[in-house]
């Protein structure tokens, strides 16, 4: 499990996204220059951090 979260999100604070990765011990990936819909707002960003995410448990190391 990650946060993917745009860094200038209005509705809820980054702080609230920084707290609840501490909690749960997720990762927080910050998206820069986006905000409450980062998938919207810089696509090309969400993707990369999502499949780095989905790769993390699912793909071999690079030798």
């Amino acid at each position: 499990m990650a946060l993917i979260y745009g860094r200038h999100d209005l509705q809820v604070g980054l702080k609230v996204a920084e707290a609840a990765s501490a909690r749960r011990g997720w990762p927080l990936d910050v998206i820069e220059n986006a905000a409450d819909g980062p998938a919207f707002e810089r696509p090309g960003a969400f993707l990369e951090t999502l499949r780095t995410e989905i790769c993390v448990p699912l793909c071999p190391q690079a030798a």
